[in-house]
């Protein structure tokens, strides 16, 4: 079994495969979604840019947009002003970087706004880590002068040799870009976007405890080459972390064959069969692509196939602890005082409360209740004030996940023996008992009697 920490894979699965190509002749009509809310945005498969903005308060970006302006209604990219105005006149320089360029080079351009629109084409220099800069400014650029006439006009650059070529617009439309040939690498790149349970995070087990997930792990072809089963690395790793030494490790790669254009997607169904000692409870997974190495972590919740019983008291919200004595405390009572119980089966099959009961002076609302596997069931428990003084019982459960009896207790006071209310019924000069019932003088031995309003006590 490999082992990998998860700082490793950065350094193990970051490289993309690089191809160069060419193509001849080539063009680029803008019809292909550009994201330009992306600063850096890509025009089309090899082209660069270089960002500069007006830095402040906030950034300002110079504006793009992919619109139905162009040549015949057609798409075309607007490019927005690079001139800001915040305490005096700024300029920036955002240039679109194209491939390597050979023979003529033409483009259609006008102005976008009834502002004057501008367009300038610079030398491009690469440095060994492909970090690109603006040099020189391109002369001898053809057709310029005719942009702001209100119609695209067909720019004609001078012949170019392998040449990377930036143009700084502002306020202008460009379509339909072309060159005798162009070179670039074509890039095969692959990105993680997602992983979903089909099961659920929450996942239960067979009568066994066996369990099987199935993983669906989106993978996006985020290259310029089509994935497919001829692709090198073209495949997903699939790791668990070891809670015990926080590494990760492999338990399976899964060569893919699923067939992804640039920019599309595609989910890939992941098996894993597993028992419950393997993977007890919250168990987090990890998914690596063998292309770029990017990642992907999904956390999921196996569940045993049995009932799993915890009491909840509802009054402070707190779960029992039984196996610490803890118990139930209705605190001071002056009348029947009532509690909550909720009943938790965190379990993954039914939790059956067959007898539920109370000692001492409290009762309960139910003698049976059952539990669905991850859910709760509720019953009351009545502690009754029937008289004064500290009080104590118990509430045993017996049920299929193990029987347990919870102490309880409370204080009663205030309660009466109504004796008062008697005394004010009776007539003056007679003898009665407790019970208000009249008694002869030869009754009255031991006892409490009342006798023109008063208790009097015989001994």
């Amino acid at each position: 079994m490999k082992k990998f920490y998860l700082f490793m894979f950065v350094a193990l699965f970051s490289v993309s495969e690089i191809r160069a190509d060419v193509f001849t002749p080539y063009s680029v009509d803008f019809e292909e979604a550009i994201k330009t809310s992306d600063h850096d945005f890509k025009v089309a498969a090899g082209w660069g840019h270089i960002v500069d903005y007006l830095s402040g308060w906030s950034r300002q970006y110079v504006s793009y947009a992919q619109t139905s302006d162009g040549v015949d209604g057609s798409k075309c990219l607007s490019i927005g002003k690079q001139t800001f105005y915040s305490w005096g006149t700024k300029t920036t320089n955002d240039i679109l970087v194209t491939p390597k360029l050979s023979g003529t080079v033409t483009l259609n351009v006008k102005s976008a706004t009834k502002e004057k629109g501008t367009i300038e084409f610079y030398t491009i220099t690469e440095d060994a880590n492909g970090a690109l800069s603006k040099g020189t400014k391109i002369t001898g650029v053809k057709g310029i002068s005719a942009i702001n006439d209100g119609n695209f006009v067909t720019i004609t650059l001078p012949d170019q040799k392998q040449a990377r070529i930036g143009i700084r617009g502002e306020n202008v439309f460009i379509d339909n870009f072309k060159a005798d040939s162009a070179e670039y690498n074509l890039v095969t790149a692959a990105k993680l976007t997602g992983v979903e349970v089909s099961e659920g995070r929450t996942v239960y087990g067979d009568d066994n405890d066996n369990f099987k997930i199935t993983f669906n792990v989106t993978i996006n072809n985020a290259g310029e080459t089509t994935l497919d089963s001829t692709t090198k690395g073209y495949a997903i790793t699939m790791y668990h972390e070891n809670k015990s030494t926080w590494e990760l490790d492999s338990i399976d790669y899964i060569p893919l064959t699923e067939e992804i254009e640039p920019g599309a997607s595609a989910t890939v169904p992941v098996e894993l069969f597993y028992t419950y000692n393997q993977y007890p409870d919250f168990q987090s997974f990890y998914f690596v692509d063998g292309i770029s190495g990017t990642k992907r972590s999904c956390s999921v919740t196996s569940v045993p196939h049995k009932p799993i019983m915890k009491i909840q008291n509802m009054s402070n919200y707190i779960f029992l602890d039984i196996e610490k004595g803890d118990s139930i405390d209705f605190g001071a009572i002056t009348k029947d005082s009532k509690i909550t119980i909720k009943i938790w089966n965190d379990g993954g099959s039914t939790l059956k409360l067959s007898d539920i009961y109370c000692s001492g002076d409290f009762e309960t609302s139910v003698d049976s209740i059952s539990v669905d596997r991850s859910d709760w069931n509720t019953f009351d428990i009545t502690a009754k004030a029937l008289a004064n003084g500290e009080k104590a019982g118990t509430l045993t459960i017996k049920s299929n996940a193990g029987d347990c009896v919870v102490g309880l207790k409370s204080i009663v006071s205030g309660v009466t023996t109504g004796i008062n209310q008697v005394i004010g019924n009776l007539t003056s000069g007679k003898w009665y008992n407790i019970k208000g019932q009249m008694v002869s003088s030869s009754q009255i031995r031991r006892g409490i009697f009342i006798n023109n309003g008063k208790k009097v006590i015989r001994r």
